[in-house]
C-alpha cells in the first residue's frame, strides 16, 4: 500500500499545482483480505471534488508511528476518543501527509476522522 500511495502522490504533484498537503481516503478496511479502497489525493485550485465540511477527530504520528503496523495506534486512538466522548465516526478517515520523505523530512501524519 505504502508504494502506490507514494507513487501516485508523485505522480499528482507533478501533474498538477497542489494547494496543499496530499492525502488519502480509506473507503474501506484495508488489511489481508480487504484492500479498502484507497482513494489518494491532492487538493488543486480548480479540483474536481470537495469534500463535505463538518467535524472531525484527529491526532498526529510522527516518525515511526507513521509506519504500518504502528500507524494503527493512532486510528485506534482517535477511535477510542471518539467512543469516550459520546460521538461516532462518519465516513471515511483520512491520512494527511504533512511532511515530504523526498526533502528527508521526518514523516509527520495527520490521522482525521469525520465525526458526528
Amino acid at each position: 500500500l505504502e508504494p502506490f500511495i507514494v507513487d501516485t502522490i508523485r505522480e499528482l504533484w507533478n501533474r498538477h499545482q497542489p494547494t496543499g498537503s496530499a492525502f488519502s481516503l480509506y473507503h474501506g478496511e484495508v488489511n489481508e483480505e480487504d484492500d479498502g479502497p484507497v482513494e489518494v489525493c491532492v487538493p488543486t485550485a480548480d479540483g474536481d471534488k470537495q469534500l463535505p465540511a463538518g467535524d472531525v477527530a484527529f491526532t498526529i504520528a510522527t516518525g515511526d508511528q507513521c509506519r504500518f503496523p504502528e500507524i494503527i495506534g493512532a486510528y485506534d486512538a482517535v477511535a477510542g476518543w471518539v467512543k469516550e466522548s459520546g460521538r461516532e465516526l462518519a465516513g471515511s478517515p483520512r491520512e494527511i501527509y504533512h511532511s515530504d520523505p523526498d526533502a528527508g523530512e521526518e514523516a509527520r501524519v495527520e490521522i482525521a476522522w469525520p465525526i458526528r
